[in-house]
């Protein structure tokens, strides 16, 4: 009885230490990705990309304002969600998200590439002048301004 109750022990401490060996950290595999149009308004959303290590896995993510040229990036507050908002600050810069993978046997954190410049939104009215204030039927009226296509 007891050569069988230290055979079961041993086979269950060895069985917990291979399990515990196998695990593995997150690994970013393929780099995040954002997409969605670069315009004051519009909503960027990121894709965490492709990742390798012990699952379950889980992933946090957080946006980062960054010059013209998609460096000097610092993370904006509260924008720590899959989904970001592009607001007045972001016009002129490029965006980035950062995602964190984790898992039981670490975290891995991972940057995408930059956006676009982020645009300032379109006019949302259209104005027109004319060149004459009294319009008489059958006249001539010329017309100078611009339309825009505005999804909003």
């Amino acid at each position: 009885m007891q050569k069988r109750l230290i055979t079961l022990l041993v086979v269950m401490l060895v069985g917990a230490g291979s399990a515990a060996a196998a695990t593995t950290a997150p690994r970013n595999t393929v780099r995040p990705t954002t997409s969605g149009t670069a315009r004051q308004g519009d909503v960027l959303t990121a894709d965490q990309g492709t990742w390798s290590g012990t699952q379950p896995m889980t992933f946090a993510y957080q946006w980062r304002r960054c010059d013209t040229n998609g460096a000097s990036c610092a993370n904006i507050v509260g924008a720590t969600s899959k989904t970001y908002t592009l607001t007045p600050a972001d016009v002129g810069n490029r965006l980035r998200v950062r995602v964190r993978a984790t898992n039981s046997a670490g975290s891995s954190t991972v940057t995408s590439l930059a956006t676009a410049v982020v645009a300032t939104s379109p006019p949302k009215s259209v104005s027109l002048d004319a060149t004459r204030s009294i319009v008489v039927y059958g006249g001539a009226v010329n017309l100078f301004g611009s339309v825009a296509n505005n999804r909003r």
